[in-house]
């Protein structure tokens, strides 16, 4: 039932049938905890995710492929850090990014940068901005339309149009190779 309101988005309702299970001292399977674990992410409760993640950890319960994927997946990372970002909190959005980064679980990808150079686009922290566009070269991710996007919008919302029309300029060339 915990991964069916889980999936059927009703995180709240699946967390609070797992909080009735742990009062009345049932143990939790595999399955149950992927459920949780995707009930934190929709619900975009980072701290019950990481106490979760834990109890996972301490407790007997068989840690299989599917529960592993679901405890690393940076996908859900990604699903936190957007839903901060397109709800107006950009903040938030770049604390759970800097989380991200502090954690061995799991590395950003094109679509974690995309989310961050957006909350950075919306504070003006053109200092991160700048970081994540260092980043990109030093990890060698590739650049698709997104991102080079993402980055000419962080620049110029954050007033260095030089360096936006830089990568514009950059992007028009690479397009015509």
């Amino acid at each position: 039932m915990i991964k069916a309101f889980a999936q059927g988005g009703f995180p709240e309702e699946a967390l609070e049938l797992f909080r009735g299970m742990e009062k009345e001292n049932v143990k939790p399977n595999d399955m149950t905890m992927v459920g949780v674990l995707s009930a934190c992410t929709k619900k975009l409760d980072l701290e019950f995710r990481r106490w979760v993640c834990s109890y996972i950890e301490r407790s007997e319960i068989s840690v299989n492929l599917t529960l592993t994927n679901a405890m690393l997946d940076i996908a859900a990372w990604n699903a936190l850090i957007s839903a901060y970002e397109q709800s107006g909190k950009p903040k938030e959005a770049l604390v759970v990014f800097r989380e991200l980064q502090l954690s061995k679980d799991a590395k950003p990808d094109e679509v974690t940068l995309v989310c961050a150079l957006s909350a950075s686009a919306q504070l003006g922290a053109i200092d991160l901005g700048r970081w994540i566009d260092v980043y990109i070269k030093k990890h060698g991710i590739k650049l698709n339309c997104h991102l080079m996007t993402s980055l000419i919008d962080m620049y110029a919302k954050c007033g260095d149009r030089e360096k936006a029309l830089e990568v514009f300029y950059w992007t028009k060339e690479r397009i015509r190779l």
